[in-house]
């Protein structure tokens, strides 16, 4: 299999229930959960210090992505970019964190979340969450998030919860704070 052939990558994915015992005979082995959160906005803080992501924000982008999941999503982000709503924080001119948002089902979805640390990441959740108070939104992120805190406080609910599995040796990074989906990481 692919995975046999590269043992010295690591590999994550969000399990169902009926799908832990095949990843388990392959070697996967459990490294966390992934809450879904959804609700109608409300009241979120927002920020000053995020801005709408230009072209030439993409390399720095996707290195600082690439550092949090190991890997190059340079396709998926030019796609956000082009299709969905990226946004930055920048301090002294280094890129701090990056968030995005984009239409989905009954509303929006919030991610990746990708930030050096949770104040930055909230300040770009909040500030995507203050553009579609009062609509439905949607992020995913990790049950150890602080994340998960604030966004109880500004009206999401933990409303579904998956193991998040992996082989190989990388460790979920705090840096991810929300996922682009869970299919996606």
């Amino acid at each position: 299999s692919v995975i046999d052939g590269s043992r010295d990558r690591s590999y994550r994915l969000v399990a169902t229930a009926s799908g832990k015992p095949l990843y388990r005979k392959m070697g996967f082995e459990e490294v966390g959960d992934i809450v879904k959160f959804q609700g109608t906005v409300r009241n979120p803080l927002g920020s000053r210090d995020v801005s709408d992501a230009r072209l030439t924000d993409i390399d720095p982008i996707v290195q600082l992505d690439g550092k949090a999941v190991g890997g190059d999503r340079r396709a998926l982000l030019m796609w956000m970019f082009e299709n969905a709503r990226l946004v930055i924080i920048r301090r002294k001119g280094d890129l701090l964190g990056f968030a995005g948002l984009r239409p989905f089902g009954q509303g929006h979805v919030t991610g990746p979340v990708i930030a050096q640390n949770i104040e930055t990441g909230t300040a770009l959740v909040t500030s995507l969450a203050g553009g579609v108070r009062g609509r439905h939104l949607r992020l995913d992120v990790s049950a150890e998030s602080e994340l998960c805190e604030i966004l109880a406080d500004i009206g999401m609910v933990a409303v579904d919860r998956a193991q998040v599995m992996q082989i190989g040796s990388s460790k979920i990074t705090p840096q991810r704070l929300g996922l682009v989906s869970q299919a996606f990481g």
